[in-house]
């Protein structure tokens, strides 16, 4: 425990060091490209009509925004187009089809310039009125660029002052025409989404979470997810064969989940679980199986990713591992849902909601005791 907290300290001294020039490139990258777009981009004269919804984020961040779809559809000035992750498309297409049009990003390739060309070009193209980015923290290199590539009479989003990491960043008031404000300065991103919808179309949506699919019948089943999407959020793959090999009895079967980086962990950890009740899926399912997988299993295991937020729309309950960063934000969904969420943080972190945790280092997720997460389990399924 206080080696995990030297530690920390020391990352959160390290990232301190290191923010004001992380800072300026990104200010300088975001004024070189808005000159870009304002020599290359020209401004249909034309009248615009409709709006543009930027939101290029990914799974997770999505399923806490998708509960205002059915308001958006009823309220936003027609035409509808959605400008989206592309790595998104199959799910949004089948289970949330709701823009007139859609504009599908590749982040991957998004460090390429001809390519953003492209997108700039292809989301001017539109000719849309009104254009939004709905993120509170703001993707000020993609989100925000494709909004002011728009060109849309209105282009609206959450004031800088509320982002997380650069609420002073330089040269970004340009690519809004009006932001929100809030004076609520924490809040569940689930709700922060409802409350960008009720200030943009004076409403009065209640901050409620309701799970989209209830229709799963549940198995005796331990859905696992090892990896996070970041290497501070991954739990050491020995601390899963651990845990699996204690609590195995009391599941028919567990499943290792995870995307095509996953499957060198999977591998790991099903070969020195060596058992015939763990099965390893990483890299062979879809999103889309993923929410059946999920929901059907009467527990997920996972870090913070976007496993969680599976599982809230599906009304499974989870025990996640958690570095603390942003708690309040992302995954204080325990006091709203259904299910049950046990968040198992490092023995250091005490947290306070009124507290942001941003610096983080990667051994403070391996600080968690493998004892502690099957004592968790235990419980919750008892």
């Amino acid at each position: 425990m206080f080696n995990s907290s030297i530690k920390s300290a020391f990352s959160r001294l390290v990232q301190n060091i290191k923010k004001p020039l992380e800072e300026k490139k990104l200010a300088d990258f975001i004024h070189d490209e808005l000159h870009f777009i304002q020599q290359q981009i020209p401004n249909n004269t034309t009248q615009k009509k409709g709006t543009a919804i930027i939101k290029c984020d990914d799974i997770g961040d999505f399923l806490m925004w998708q509960q205002v779809i059915p308001f958006i559809k009823q309220h936003a000035e027609k035409p509808i187009c959605f400008i989206g992750n592309k790595a998104l498309q199959s799910l949004i297409e089948s289970k949330f089809n709701f823009a007139d049009a859609y504009i599908w990003v590749d982040k991957k390739k998004w460090g390429n310039k001809e390519y953003r060309i492209e997108q700039y070009k292809a989301i001017n193209k539109l000719n849309v009125n009104i254009a939004t980015t709905t993120l509170f923290t703001r993707h000020l290199k993609l989100d925000d660029l494709l909004l002011y590539a728009s060109n849309a009479n209105q282009r609206i989003a959450w004031n800088i002052s509320h982002h997380a990491y650069f609420p002073k960043i330089k040269n970004i008031d340009q690519i809004t025409t009006q932001t929100i404000k809030t004076d609520i300065k924490i809040e569940l991103e689930y709700f922060r989404n409802i409350e960008f919808i009720n200030k943009l179309y004076n409403a009065n949506l209640p901050k409620e979470i309701n799970p989209l699919y209830n229709e799963f019948k549940k198995q005796n089943k331990l859905a696992v997810v090892p990896l996070g999407n970041i290497k501070s959020k991954c739990w050491h793959a020995d601390n899963y064969v651990q845990t699996l090999k204690s609590i195995e009895s009391y599941f028919e079967s567990i499943v290792i989940l995870g995307g095509t980086d996953g499957i060198e962990t999977g591998d790991y950890i099903s070969q020195r679980c060596n058992s015939t009740k763990i099965q390893n899926l990483c890299g062979k399912t879809s999103i889309e199986d993923l929410f059946t997988i999920i929901g059907e299993s009467q527990l997920v295991l996972c870090p913070d990713t976007s496993t969680l937020h599976i599982a809230v729309q599906t009304n499974t309950n989870v025990v996640l591992l958690s570095n603390g960063t942003n708690w309040q934000r992302f995954t204080n969904y325990a006091p709203y849902t259904k299910n049950k969420i046990s968040v198992i943080y490092p023995p250091h972190f005490k947290p306070k909601f009124e507290k942001i945790k941003l610096q983080y280092s990667r051994s403070e997720i391996n600080s968690i005791k493998p004892n502690t997460v099957i004592n968790c389990i235990k419980q919750l399924i008892n």
